[in-house]
Formats: C-alpha cells, structure tokens, sequence
C-alpha cells in the first residue's frame, strides 16, 4: 500500500513511465542521437510520465512528456534529453517532500552536457558516439543504483529519496511509524 501525500499539489512520482512503444522510442532515439538502432537494441527505453526538469530548476506545476525525452537503463534511471542539434544524458532522481511537491529531476553531476552531446554529434562518427552513449548510460545507471538501500522492513531495494530515516522506506514508515508524507 502507498501511502497517502501531504503535497499540495497531487504528483504522482510512482507514475509510471510509457513503455509500450519501445520499439518506435528506440528508432526515434536513434535516430535523433545519430547512432544505429542496434545500438539500442538491449536498452530498456520508457517515455517519462512528465517532463523531468534538472535538479536547479523550479518548476511550479508538472510539465507535460515531451517528445525529445526518454528514460533508459535497466531500471529506468537515466534521462536522455535531446534539444535543437545537441543531447544531455544524465541520472534520473526525484525532490521534494513534505514542504514542497515531489519533482522528477535530473541530476548533473556526472551527467553529459547539452554542450558535451553537441560535440559529439559533429565530432565522432554514429559507431564511436554509440559507444560513447552507452558506457555513459551504464555508468549513470550504476552510479545511480549504487545509491540504493534495502529497507530493513520490506527488504526492497530502493532510491535513496524514498527513505524515511534509519533505512526504512516511506511505505513501511507510513506502516510501521504511522507518518504520513
């Protein structure tokens, strides 16, 4: 059972990401980071439910998917964000809490810049960008699991955002302690 928000504003952050389509995500990332699609081919790729804005930017209510985004990884923890004739790739992780609304983000600290990407775009040809992409999505994608705990209740891996204290989750806070986020 989940437990109830205290957020102002309703932001479903367990919402989850679209992955229906993936074989048509996986040929329009593809093609827009101009690399080949078997490039791709073992890579779990999802729409996000709402555009996941970086870590420094405030966004006042939940920004509708775009088009240019994507999650990819294994457990879907990294963002690729494509604009105009450049890319970011960078770890996906959630803020927010009790004072303010819970947010998807994009953490930059080892992420490659919209700068980075457009440098790769003009400098390296699509086999070695392909390489490049992804050694750079599994390292997000290990750095960011790296961060993970097991809850000490449930026993579940989970983000290091979900944690109430002393390594409990939320769910099993709300369960154990009664708090309600």
């Amino acid at each position: 059972m989940r437990p109830p928000s205290c957020n102002a504003r309703s932001v479903d952050v367990y919402a989850e990401p679209v992955e229906s389509d993936a074989p048509a995500l996986r040929r329009q990332l593809a093609r827009e980071l101009d690399i080949p699609e078997s490039a791709l081919a073992k890579t779990r790729i999802a729409r996000p439910a709402r555009f996941i804005v970086t870590e420094e930017s405030e966004a006042s209510e939940p920004l509708p998917p775009s088009n240019s985004q994507h999650l990819v990884g294994k457990h879907l923890e990294v963002v690729v964000t494509v604009e105009g004739r450049g890319f970011e790739i960078a770890e996906y992780k959630y803020f927010g809490g009790v004072d303010s609304p819970i947010t998807p983000a994009r953490r930059l600290d080892g992420a490659l810049s919209f700068a980075e990407g457009a440098v790769l775009l003009e400098v390296f040809s699509p086999e070695n960008r392909a390489a490049v992409v992804d050694v750079l999505i599994r390292r997000l994608s290990t750095n960011r699991r790296g961060r993970w705990h097991r809850c000490r209740a449930c026993k579940t891996m989970t983000p290091p955002e979900t944690f109430y204290q002393d390594k409990v989750c939320n769910a099993c806070a709300y369960e154990i302690f009664g708090i309600v986020f």
